[in-house]
Parts: C-alpha cells; structure tokens; sequence
C-alpha cells in the first residue's frame, strides 16, 4: 500500500491524513429562504438576507470529521447518515438550534471541493407541539489561516 508523501508527513508529525475538505479558516454565508417556526410571527425570520459568519476547520476535524465545516453557527448536530463523495453531499443530521431549542431533521444536499461548497438543505421538526420547517441555502469558502 502506497501513502501519498503529504499523508505520510501529517502522519509524521502527529497529524491526521488529508480529508476531502482542507483545514484553516472558513468563511460561510446561509440564506432563510422561507420558514415556518411555531411562535414566532414571519416577519420577525430574517428571509432573503443572506447571515455571514467564520469559523476554523483544524486538520484533525480536516480528515476525522469532514462535515464538521458544514454546521451552522448556531448549530450542535449529530449525523445519521453523510455522504462526502466524487465532490457531492448528502446528509441527514439531528441538530438542535441554540437559539429555537429544539431538536430538527436537516436534510442536506449538495457540492464540495477541498475549499468550498454549497447546500440546499431543509429543516423539519416541531416547536410548541406544531410542526416545523425550514428551507436554508448556504455556501463556504476557505478564505484565511486561523
């Protein structure tokens, strides 16, 4: 079995292997492109403004835990089944919103290159006993070193 020299290297050096995601600074954006959340009135779900935000992928999270550059900011999900192949995504995540509280199924489909992606995604659970659904784009870029 043959390891490319840059595996080898991290491997060397106490790092984890390359993953299909480059580690460093990310820079996202994610678009509500509509929403019905229980208790809360429409007009106060900012739709249509794309929220921008920064986070760092670490080499380890790099090669273990690709997906972990695709979370959103306010998010804490655990996957259900993640597919990062031949430059496409698919995931089913249970995440739990900081700011809602409550448990959701995201559904997430799209592209990727090892510095950055794009998403459709669509968040449904229930919120005071109704239900809910959200329906999100969202993008990233490796833009910085951190």
């Amino acid at each position: 079995m043959r390891i490319p020299a840059a595996a080898l290297l991290m491997l060397m050096l106490g790092g984890a292997a390359p993953g299909p995601v480059q580690p460093g600074g990310w820079t996202h954006s994610m678009t509500i492109h509509s929403a019905l959340i229980p208790g809360i009135p429409g007009f106060l779900i900012p739709k249509g403004r794309p929220k921008h935000y920064r986070t760092c992928l670490s080499p380890r999270d790099a090669a273990d835990n690709p997906a972990t550059v695709l979370r959103g900011e306010d998010m804490e999900c655990t996957p259900r089944r993640l597919s990062m192949a031949n430059g496409q995504i698919a995931s089913v995540a249970t995440c739990t919103d900081r700011k809602l509280g409550v448990p959701m199924t995201v559904t997430s489909t799209g592209s990727f290159t090892a510095t950055s992606y794009e998403l459709r995604s669509v968040s449904t659970g229930t919120r005071n006993g109704k239900p809910m659904r959200i329906e999100t784009t969202s993008s990233g870029k490796l833009t910085h070193r951190c």
